[in-house]
C-alpha cells in the first residue's frame, strides 16, 4: 500500500490533539508543527538570529531564549512584520517536516499526520497527499481554549478571530470532521474515515 501523508488542520480548540491520539493508536505517528516551530527558534538556531536582526534584541528573554509572547505582540498586529516572521520560520519548519515524513517512510509506517494549525498558510499542505480539517462550534472552542491556555474570554476571542473561518477549511480540505463535544460522535467519524483511507 502506498505511503499516505495526511495533513491535519483546523482552528484552535477544535480537537486536533484528539484526532492525533486516535491515529497514534493505529500506529500512525504525527509531526507536530507547533513543537517544530519552538525547536527552530531555540538559542543558537539560525532562525532566532534572523528574528533578532529583523525585530531587535527586545524579543529575547534575559537567558537569550525567545520571548514568544513578546514576538507575537510585535509581529501579529502588523501584516508586514507578520509576513517577515513567517518568511523566516516557515521554510525551516517545512524542512524538519520533510525529514520526519522521510523518517516515517524509512521506518515502514503506512502513513504520517502533519499536524499544523497554519497548514495552508505555511505551504505544508504541498507536502500532503490529502488534508483533514477538524471543526467545532464557536462557543465550545472558546470554552476549550480558555480552560487549556488559562485565557479570559477577551483573550480567547482575540485568538479565535486571528484565525481562519470554517469556510476557509471547508473550501480546501478533502476530509472534514465535526467535533461538537460528544466523543462518541467524533470517534464514529474517525473510524469511518480510517476505514476509507486504509481499506
Amino acid at each position: 500500500m502506498a505511503f499516505l501523508t495526511l495533513g491535519l488542520t483546523g482552528p484552535t480548540g477544535a480537537g486536533k490533539t484528539t484526532v492525533s491520539s486516535f491515529f497514534l493508536e493505529k500506529n500512525i505517528p504525527s509531526v507536530n508543527c507547533d513543537l517544530l516551530s519552538r525547536k527552530v527558534v531555540e538559542p543558537g538556531q539560525p532562525a532566532l538570529q534572523e528574528l533578532v536582526q529583523v525585530f531587535g534584541s527586545s524579543i529575547l528573554l534575559p537567558d537569550g531564549s525567545l520571548d514568544r509572547p513578546g514576538l507575537a505582540a510585535v509581529a501579529f498586529p502588523n501584516p508586514f512584520y507578520k509576513h517577515r516572521m513567517e518568511g523566516i520560520l516557515y521554510p525551516k519548519i517545512l524542512k524538519l517536516v520533510t525529514q520526519e515524513i522521510q523518517q516515517a517512510r524509512l521506518e515502514g509506517k503506512r502513513a504520517i499526520l502533519v499536524d499544523a494549525p497554519t497548514l495552508y498558510e505555511s505551504g505544508a499542505d504541498q507536502l500532503c497527499d490529502r488534508v483533514l480539517a477538524v471543526l467545532a462550534p464557536f462557543p465550545l472552542r472558546m470554552e476549550r481554549i480558555m480552560a487549556r491556555d488559562g485565557l479570559n474570554p477577551q483573550q480567547a476571542l482575540i485568538r479565535i478571530k486571528a484565525q481562519q473561518t470554517d469556510a476557509f477549511y471547508l473550501e480546501r480540505a478533502q476530509d472534514i470532521l465535526y467535533n461538537d463535544g460528544e466523543p462518541e460522535k467524533l470517534e464514529q467519524q474517525l473510524v469511518s474515515l480510517y476505514r476509507r483511507l486504509f481499506p
